[in-house]
């Protein structure tokens, strides 16, 4: 039973889905605290936080749009070009360099960050309210930073993965 146990967390742990899905649940919690918290007022700057953000809700949405919009593309071409590579890559020298490609944590580390400042990008976006006769606007500016902040994250990750993905099919001599 432990023997048949361990090989499904070894399946699990090595599969190109466990850990982006694991980073999604953490970037959409990390959304809804942080929207939560600037809600309740308690991550607000006050009247200095017009830094972060200058615009109004529009502003908001057109960023985090441009953001999720952007980011969403530059995973899939990505990912499915690296795919392509290592599939003509594997048919020239071992069919294991997909497997390993699928195993590799850095690889499902960057799909995971990828994947993970999207999700948190499209939640806090459908927070962003407009100002109207009943209610009053509601701009997360705080989130709408953290998530500027994240895609640079995902700019450096999208760096090393080029890099990582390259070294990774160069047949060593």
């Amino acid at each position: 039973m432990l023997a048949r146990l361990t090989m499904v967390w070894v399946k699990v742990r090595d599969s190109l889905w466990f850990l982006p899905a694991l980073l999604t649940l953490l970037a959409s919690g990390l959304a809804m605290l942080v929207v939560e918290l600037e809600k309740r007022g308690v991550l607000a700057l006050g009247d200095s936080d017009h830094w972060l953000l200058g615009g109004g809700a529009e502003g908001a949405r057109g960023v985090l749009s441009a953001i999720a919009g952007g980011l969403i593309t530059v995973t899939g071409v990505v990912f499915s070009v690296t795919i392509v590579a290592l599939q003509l890559a594997s048919s020239q020298f071992t069919p294991r360099v997909l497997r390993n490609f699928t195993a590799d944590r850095s690889n499902q580390l960057v799909l995971g960050v990828f994947i993970g400042t999207f999700t948190y990008t499209l939640l806090v976006l459908r927070t962003v309210r407009s100002p109207t006769p009943d209610q009053e606007a509601f701009i997360p500016r705080i989130a709408v930073a953290l998530a500027v902040g994240l895609v640079l994250l995902s700019i450096a990750f999208l760096i090393f993965f080029i890099n990582h993905a390259a070294r990774s099919i160069q047949v060593s001599v």
